[in-house]
């Protein structure tokens, strides 16, 4: 009887943890979810981005992998872990973990500025390949006359463990294949987000 008394303890305590887990990653989701929103709309509602496009990212990708992909050599962890001050290897892929399916919105971003697929950046970048090769400088400008500024490769952020510090890398659309060397940091002041 002990022995069975003993195993239903186990059960239930083991369910009761599983719970608690479950519910503390759900509401660190949210946490994200919520700061990531405000970052982004905050940072996107600059003069500098009106009239643009911004590339939406790949859902399942960070910004860590998107740097050790194109650039390997270079390990931005360490410099990750210092910017966010974390201690531990597995701290910085749990924040970074925070990040996996989220999902940018057109409301976070100025009336005038489109989010859009890399699909359609691709074709238009193709097009404008073209135009450079066989068109002439009018045609450029036609092209660009709906919206004259340019297209924005966006990470998705990672924020220290109290959500105090940000890190993002907004990348000029054409000038991409960089992507990792201008990192923006973004600390939080009296519930604004003031670039570092």
């Amino acid at each position: 009887m002990k022995k069975i008394i003993n195993i239903l303890t186990f059960i239930i305590l083991f369910f009761s943890l599983s719970n608690c887990k479950e519910k503390g990653d759900v509401e660190n989701k949210n946490d994200y979810n919520k700061n990531a929103t405000e970052l982004i709309t905050q940072i996107f509602s600059e003069d500098l981005f009106e009239c643009s496009y911004i590339i939406r990212p790949n859902t399942n990708s960070n910004l860590l992998e998107a740097i050790e992909n194109k650039m390997p050599a270079i390990n931005y962890r360490n410099r990750l872990n210092g910017i966010l001050r974390i201690d531990k290897k597995n701290t910085l892929d749990s924040l970074i973990g925070l990040s996996k399916n989220f999902d940018f919105k057109d409301s976070m971003f100025g009336n005038k500025t489109e989010l859009i697929e890399y699909s359609k950046f691709d074709s238009i970048r193709k097009k404008l390949d073209s135009l450079a090769q066989f068109g002439t400088e009018k045609q450029i400008d036609t092209f660009f006359e709906k919206c004259p500024n340019d297209f924005y490769f966006i990470s998705k952020p990672i924020f220290d463990k109290n959500y105090r510090t940000a890190v993002i890398d907004i990348q000029m659309g054409f000038t991409h294949l960089d992507l990792g060397s201008h990192l923006s940091i973004y600390r939080l002041n009296n519930g604004i987000w003031e670039k570092d």
